[in-house]
């Protein structure tokens, strides 16, 4: 029985690591997305160079989407979700998959986002693990998108090479990663603690 309790707590460690990983990840595509940007702009057109960055970048949002997942698990395990989780991970999945089209991220982000949105609400009512990394986890994904929505119709910055608004969109994923990355640390360090 006690070697059985310790292995449950070390799974759920190593789910908080994941976790911990997510949000770095997360960190890294924000970074990435700037990087990016500012090649592009020194450059003037979108070359090698910025296919290599969208490439790594690419790369960190399917790894960051697999280390979510793991996260997932170890937190529907904590919570107890049924039916309700299983759903969640399925959105997250998809939303991982959708990834390879790194520049789509209202797609993925927003499949992300729904999915991790149903873990974080019953963190929030169940008054488990840190409130503000459950919001952040819940909402970030989401939030980033609707600012991009916002930023877009409002035509924020210069039109990049493909007929974009550079600055909404980049405005939008630094922020929806960055908040994201907030909530999976937070929950990923809860966990940990366990």
């Amino acid at each position: 029985m006690v070697t059985k309790v310790r292995e449950s707590q070390s799974d759920i460690h190593r789910f908080g690591t994941a976790g911990i990983g997510a949000g770095l990840l997360w960190i890294a595509v924000a970074a990435l997305t700037i990087a990016a940007r500012i090649s592009e702009e020194q450059s003037g057109t979108f070359g090698d160079t910025e296919r290599a960055i969208w490439g790594v970048m690419t790369v960190a949002i399917i790894t960051a989407g697999l280390l979510t997942l793991t996260l997932l698990v170890g937190m529907r395990h904590e919570l107890g979700l049924g039916k309700a989780g299983a759903l969640g991970i399925g959105l997250v999945g998809l939303g991982t998959v959708a990834g390879l089209a790194a520049w789509a991220f209202p797609l993925w982000g927003g499949l992300m986002g729904i999915g991790m949105l149903i873990f974080s609400l019953p963190l929030i009512r169940q008054g488990k693990g840190p409130r503000s990394a459950a919001i952040a986890f819940g909402f970030g994904m989401l939030g980033g998108i609707g600012l991009f929505i916002i930023l877009d119709a409002m035509k924020l910055g210069p039109v990049d090479s493909y007929g974009d608004y550079a600055d909404a969109f980049d405005i939008g994923t630094t922020t929806m990663v960055l908040v994201s990355a907030y909530g999976a640390i937070g929950i990923g360090r809860w966990l940990r603690t366990r």
